[in-house]
């Protein structure tokens, strides 16, 4: 299974770290199950609120790229769906 993955956090309330730290838990997580990250598509968008998905770059590109067909990758991989949005 061929994944990206999509970090996000709203706010300066939270530190920039934040990003890596989700990166690296979904790198976990597809590592524990044999699947591969593509490198080209570790997006993540900064100090972005989730409550729209106006403004937010790199979950754009990502929904664009996986229009493309053949597709690049299988399915997205978040740390929580909080990163995709809040309700």
């Amino acid at each position: 299974m061929k994944v990206p993955i999509y970090a996000r956090y709203s706010s300066d309330l939270q530190r920039p770290t934040s990003l890596e730290d989700q990166i690296r838990k979904c790198r976990q997580f597809a590592e524990q199950r044999g699947w591969n990250v593509v490198e080209e598509f570790v997006r993540s968008d900064a100090e972005v609120s989730g409550s729209s998905l106006a403004n937010r770059e790199a979950l754009d590109s990502l929904v664009s790229d996986d229009r493309k067909r053949p597709r690049s990758f299988d399915c997205l991989m978040i740390d929580d769906t909080s990163r995709l949005g809040n309700s």
